[in-house]
């Protein structure tokens, strides 16, 4: 399989945009990869489920198009070359790949499951072409590789398989999730608290000043100062009085990232947005606004107090700057429910007391 010559895909579009390209044979592959495919949208979860039902009754022809190259951020970029190198690395010559793209098309990545003959998953490679993307997966992949030897019971994390440059881009493969691994629903989980304790051990002091060399911090700052330069200055000037605790955090802590198996495992994915110096709080503030508000600007001020009375409100061992510092962070990553808070932090205030 995948070795008699290029190989053709069947491409399945949404809205005129990439979602998903599927080697279209053996058929058994077009349906194993359609089961790995998650959506990140309602609207992609609708369309998965008719591209599910169109391949069981063989007529997913019908909704994707043959094609032997695959539209990537990199108009050079060819599929076959890249699979070839990375059968190499991995000394298996009969890997077949399905790739999926973002949900948002400005991000200069995609993703392919890697399955071998046998039409098993063996590993799930993040490909990267800029910089940027690039920096993000190799902190992630150094992070993961730092956390190989954690263990807490019911939680995992994969193991990084390879990690490559060449073909123009930078690739990370890591171990793929087992066949029945499933996102876990907003609502559905608990904060998992004893995980994030493992993998933050003993926070530390830090002052102001050292805060602000850190590596986060030039983008927290940026940010801030276009959602609330109140905001921004009331949080210097709770560091330059008191600093914060920082410690190991994932950075995107959410119930999109955890992936929950059959037998009670807990799969923790995503760490491109990891630090060892993150806010100490950064972790359970993002699950907060994460499982527990639904995302919506209809009445931010209410969902601003709604966190304030609900979570800050309850937090007895952190003062507000520590909470300020965290929601800044988790806005430098792209938070819409963050930088709520942070435009209304008198709501914040007004909810927590």
């Amino acid at each position: 399989m995948g070795q008699e010559g290029p190989t053709t895909y069947r491409l399945f579009e949404l809205s005129g945009r990439p979602i998903l390209a599927v080697p279209e044979r053996p058929r058994r592959l077009r349906l194993r990869g359609i089961d790995r495919f998650q959506p990140y949208t309602p609207r992609r979860g609708a369309y998965r489920a008719i591209m599910r039902l169109a391949m069981w009754l063989r007529a997913d022809g019908l909704l994707g198009r043959s094609t032997r190259s695959l539209p990537t951020p990199a108009p050079d970029f060819d599929i076959a070359r890249w699979l070839a190198g990375i059968r190499d690395r991995l000394e298996d010559p009969g890997l077949s790949a399905v790739v999926v793209w973002p949900s948002q098309p400005q991000r200069k990545r995609v993703y392919a499951h890697l399955f071998d003959e046998a039409c098993d998953a063996v590993g799930f490679a993040k490909i990267a072409f800029d910089d940027e993307n690039q920096r993000q997966l190799d902190g992630e992949a150094s992070t993961l590789r730092g956390l190989e030897t954690l263990r807490v019971g019911g939680y995992h994390t994969p193991r990084v398989l390879d990690v490559t440059e060449g073909e123009g881009v930078f690739t990370v493969i890591e171990q793929p999730l087992p066949d029945d691994a499933r996102p876990v629903r907003r609502g559905d989980s608990s904060y998992p608290e004893a995980f994030v304790r493992a993998i933050a051990g003993p926070a530390r002091s830090a002052a102001a000043d050292e805060i602000r060399r850190m590596s986060w911090w030039s983008d927290c700052e940026q940010r801030l100062e276009g959602l609330s330069p109140g905001f921004a200055r009331r949080l210097g000037s709770g560091l330059d009085s008191d600093g914060a605790r920082v410690c190991r955090v994932h950075g995107d802590l959410g119930c999109a990232n955890l992936a929950a198996t059959r037998g009670g495992e807990t799969w923790v994915l995503d760490w491109e947005a990891s630090r060892a110096d993150g806010p100490r709080l950064a972790d359970p503030v993002s699950f907060n606004l994460d499982a527990r508000f639904i995302r919506s600007t209809r009445d931010p001020r209410g969902f601003a107090r709604r966190f304030g009375a609900e979570y800050v409100g309850g937090v007895v061992d952190a003062d507000s700057t520590e909470i300020m510092l965290a929601l800044a962070f988790r806005s430098a990553v792209g938070s819409k429910s963050a930088e709520i808070c942070i435009r209304h932090w008198d709501a914040v205030c007004e909810g927590a007391s």
